[in-house]
């Protein structure tokens, strides 16, 4: 039918995707699924028409809807806040009040793209991103561009200290991931956790003289 052909062609953009959760990409799989269940739900009703049909079906509308807004208000934000990247408002929130104290702040690129949190938490004028913005052309593994400053800010693509760390300057901040390692010119100043408690980044503050 029409609406299984719609189902399976909203399906593809995400089964072939590699970067997982994106749950925009079926968004448009929304509409079918709707018309389906509510087909199924007139078609029993119309043949069983009893009180307890009509009970039973508000009854599972109602768990339905409660597993949904237990999972949407509950769970996600707390329970997964690494898929969808929960950590960087509060990150950038933190780097907001300590950035006027240093020259630079490096950023890794691990967890996702930091440069759009940082333009859109900020709320950045688009004018003053095109004109300040510094992207870098040379395509990734995936065929990305990427971006490798904005102001005072350096995304560095595939931070490794011993390869990166000695050229970080005196008086900046480099912010990384727990599964990321730093050096003896690292002093960790801070760590910013997900709602659950776990780490999302460490800041640290970078001193060459030690």
């Amino acid at each position: 039918s029409f609406l299984g052909f719609w189902i399976i062609v909203s399906i593809l953009p995400a089964a072939l995707t590699f970067i997982t959760p994106v749950a925009n990409r079926t968004f448009t799989a929304v509409v079918p699924a709707m018309l389906l269940s509510s087909f199924g739900v007139i078609y029993f009703l119309d043949k069983y028409k009893s009180i307890w049909s009509k009970l039973l079906v508000t009854g599972l509308y109602a768990f339905c809807f409660s597993f949904f807004i237990w999972n949407f208000f509950y769970i996600l934000p707390y329970q997964h806040a690494d898929w969808w990247l929960g950590g960087y408002q509060k990150l950038y929130a933190g780097l907001l009040e300590r950035e006027s104290s240093y020259n630079s702040i490096s950023i890794s690129g691990r967890a996702s793209v930091p440069y759009i949190f940082l333009l859109f938490y900020r709320q950045v004028d688009p004018i003053t991103v095109h004109d300040m913005i510094h992207r870098n052309s040379t395509i990734d593994e995936f065929g990305f561009e990427h971006v490798d400053s904005f102001g005072k800010y350096r995304f560095p693509r595939h931070f490794d200290w011993e390869k990166d760390g000695e050229r970080l300057p005196d008086n900046s901040l480099l912010v990384l991931t727990p599964e990321e390692k730093s050096g003896p010119a690292a002093r960790k100043l801070d760590t910013i956790n997900y709602p659950n408690g776990r780490s999302a980044f460490i800041l640290y503050e970078i001193n060459q003289q030690n």
